[in-house]
């Protein structure tokens, strides 16, 4: 729903309704107050009418009893005073203009006359006078004379139902305190009413007297109401019974009338009339009303005006709301062609949301803008969070990081990939090369040397191979290098253990040298005097023997991959050499033997001979080694063991100790004797422990390792091992991890 709807649901229609409410409780109070005063203003005329009529009657019987005492005292002379009675009855009739007629009817109780009327009336100002007699039979004085001599009150009253609001005011007539008969007035109780209601009566009051009977006396207005006033006053009749005082309302043709009735009566006589004053209510007449009206007429203008004014603050308000929902709907749905700037001059509470809205969009355009660098590859784009609580542009930076490492991971991994099928590729390619020159040392060390200095991307290079001479005493030969894209034919020869080679050799250890400082310029290595900028010496070594060394020269740097690699194919290469020094060595065993069958046949048999001899002892021992080897392979699959050269440093390990020592086995190779146990480093307990080696002597030796977190205890065993001159070439450790 709409803040618009919600505001005619909400505000406009409540306000109408509590408006249309206020306004009936209003209405309702003053028009009950009204009523009130209405009432009041009846009651108080109700009362003033109620003792008109008994202060009117009241005069009206004191003016009989005046006329009855007269004539009562006249009674003997009634017939010679007849003029002067007449006369009486004249100025009655005429000073109380309300009197139609004034007469009495007398009878001689003493005779059996019948009784007399003297009556004088006025019709329309003409008086004219009445003398009869009554037949004894006389209705009129028939009812008169009954009620006369019954004596029951002072005074009674007959209603004339011929000529309406014609009553008759009767008193008994005695003489000598003995009912002679009656004297009366007609009295027209309209006239007497019009003339109290010119004096007394408000406008659009009706005033009138209801008798016992249900007689209505007064004007002919009233005519209209009678029924309902009747019901009503009949509904009510048990309260004013009680109270002898009654104000009630009523409908009458759709209008509502205010009555206020009283009970009038005498004590002395037989009068029980009820005096009753009707009002038509009428709000609008009164003062109050007029106010109410005037109020209602301010309030709704005051409201229109209000809801005028806050239906035009309202639309502004919306209009901008409209521009900011706009912007968080486009910001919702990421639709930064529709956001733009809100207001923020204004300096209220929407201002200050706006505000709040233009920051989070300029954040989210910041953020949208760096995860689009990142996207793009630019992971090193500058980007700042706005503050730490800002979890998006945080969680972006660690976002990008991870990115970052991942790609940094990635490329990693692949350069890993990369330089390990460089080395697979570099490994079988040096395995080629042996296979296709195993049967010429210097082809094979040329093809060796010229393939590894281009395949490392290195600027020199030579193979430096160990030889006796005549006298059995060594020395170091370069067999071949290779330099700058061609064949270097240099021919030298290096003392056995001199320079830079010779110390590789004498070491068993690669010698690495980068950024050699001009002290070192008179360094002699194999190939010259020149002054390289790194410098790689590697031993050739098979099976514990050392057959000389690759020696590495460049004017930039050389990766650790690349030295991995030349020391993988480094005891390749020695066993190659080896290979081709043995089948040299047989070969030229063969040519000897040949010369000398051909210089003494008779020793060809016995050449033969030692030939088989040789050959079969050839084969016992390649059989005998063959069961050395298979026998060494299971206790290096099933033990934990390590070999180390008579200096103490580590040859080989298999794999079931580098397991256990979570090592790498480039890691351990030439490495000393208990190089994890401190102990062990002491120079003069290392010594001590190797010379009993070297003796021949086999030693136990425990130390206490820590990897990972965990104290293993490692007890070892060491075995000498001597070679087919009894001479001790190497030591055996076999480990057990507790």
């Amino acid at each position: 729903m709409s803040l618009k709807k919600k505001f005619v649901y909400f505000i406009l229609i409540p306000v109408f309704i509590l408006s249309g409410v206020s306004w009936f409780i209003i209405n309702s109070q003053i028009t009950s107050y009204n009523k009130k005063n209405e009432f009041e203003k009846i009651s108080s005329s109700s009362d003033n009418f109620s003792l008109y009529i008994y202060n009117k009657l009241k005069a009206d019987i004191g003016i009989l009893k005046t006329l009855e005492s007269a004539i009562s005292q006249n009674k003997a002379n009634f017939s010679t005073n007849k003029k002067q009675t007449e006369k009486l009855l004249k100025d009655i009739l005429i000073q109380n203009h309300e009197y139609t007629s004034v007469w009495f009817i007398i009878s001689d109780i003493n005779t059996s006359e019948d009784p007399k009327l003297f009556k004088i009336s006025k019709d329309k100002q003409k008086i004219s006078s009445k003398i009869r007699s009554l037949g004894s039979k006389d209705l009129l004085y028939k009812t008169l004379l009954n009620k006369a001599e019954i004596g029951e009150k002072e005074v009674f009253i007959n209603m004339n139902h011929q000529k309406n609001n014609i009553i008759t005011l009767s008193i008994p007539l005695k003489i000598n305190f003995i009912t002679a008969g009656v004297c009366s007035i007609d009295i027209n109780l309209e006239e007497a009413l019009n003339d109290y209601g010119k004096k007394n009566t408000e406008k659009n009051q009706l005033n009138f007297i209801l008798t016992e009977n249900n007689d209505f006396i007064g004007s002919p207005k009233i005519d209209f109401i009678k029924d309902d006033f009747i019901d009503a006053f009949e509904r009510n009749r048990i309260n004013f019974n009680s109270q002898k005082k009654l104000n009630f309302s009523f409908y009458s043709d759709k209008a509502l009338y205010l009555s206020s009735v009283n009970q009038i009566s005498f004590k002395s006589g037989d009068i029980k009339w009820i005096s009753a004053t009707v009002s038509q209510y009428n709000k609008r007449i009164t003062f109050l009303s007029n106010l109410n009206t005037r109020i209602i007429q301010i309030i709704s203008v005051l409201i229109l005006l209000s809801l005028i004014l806050f239906w035009v603050f309202f639309n502004k308000i919306m209009n901008r709301l409209n521009q900011t929902g706009i912007v968080i709907s486009a910001t919702a749905h990421g639709d930064l062609k529709k956001i733009a700037e809100l207001e923020t001059t204004t300096g209220d509470e929407i201002s200050d949301i706006n505000f709040s809205l233009n920051m989070l969009n300029s954040n989210l355009d910041k953020t949208a803008n760096y995860i689009e660098q990142i996207y793009r590859g630019n992971i090193t784009f500058n980007y700042k969070p706005v503050s730490a609580n800002d979890k998006i542009g945080n969680l972006t930076v660690e976002l990008a990081k991870n990115i970052k490492h991942s790609k940094e991971e990635e490329e990693k991994r692949k350069r890993e990939d990369e330089i390990q099928n460089w080395i697979t590729k570099g490994s079988a390619l040096f395995a080629e090369i042996i296979r296709d020159y195993s049967d010429n040392l210097e082809e094979l060390s040329y093809a060796i040397i010229s393939k590894l200095v281009n395949y490392i991307e290195s600027d020199q290079g030579g193979i430096f191979v160990i030889n006796e001479d005549e006298n059995n005493e060594k020395y170091i030969e370069l067999l071949a290098s290779y330099a700058y894209d061609r064949r270097k034919m240099l021919k030298k020869r290096i003392p056995y253990g001199v320079g830079l080679v010779g110390r590789s050799i004498l070491e068993r250890e690669t010698i690495f040298m980068t950024k050699i400082p001009d002290k070192y310029l008179n360094i002699t290595s194999g190939l010259g005097n020149e002054k390289p900028k790194t410098l790689l010496i590697v031993p050739l070594i098979f099976h514990e023997e050392v057959y000389g060394v690759v020696e590495l020269a460049s004017f930039k740097s050389l990766d650790e991959y690349k030295i991995k690699l030349i020391e993988q194919v480094s005891e390749s290469i020695a066993s190659a050499i080896s290979m081709v020094k043995i089948n040299t060595r047989t070969a030229e065993l063969l040519r000897e033997t040949k010369i000398k069958s051909e210089q003494s046949a008779s020793q060809e048999e016995e050449i033969r001979q030692n030939i088989e001899e040789m050959q079969a002892v050839t084969d016992g021992l390649n059989h005998k080694l063959a069961e050395a080897n298979n026998i060494l392979s299971t206790l290096k699959n099933s033990l934990n063991i390590a070999e180390f050269d008579m200096l103490g440093r580590i040859t080989d390990i298999n794999d079931n100790y580098l397991k256990i020592l979570q090592k790498d086995k480039n890691d351990i190779i030439g490495k000393v004797q208990g190089s994890f146990d401190a102990e062990a480093q002491n120079p003069e307990s290392f010594k001590k422990f190797w010379d009993d080696l070297r003796n021949g002597k086999t030693k136990e030796y425990t130390q206490v390792i820590k990897i990972n977190d965990k104290m293993l205890k490692i007890s070892s065993i060491y075995h000498p091992v001597k070679d087919a001159d009894d001479t001790i070439y190497k030591v055996i450790e076999i480990a057990n991890i507790e």
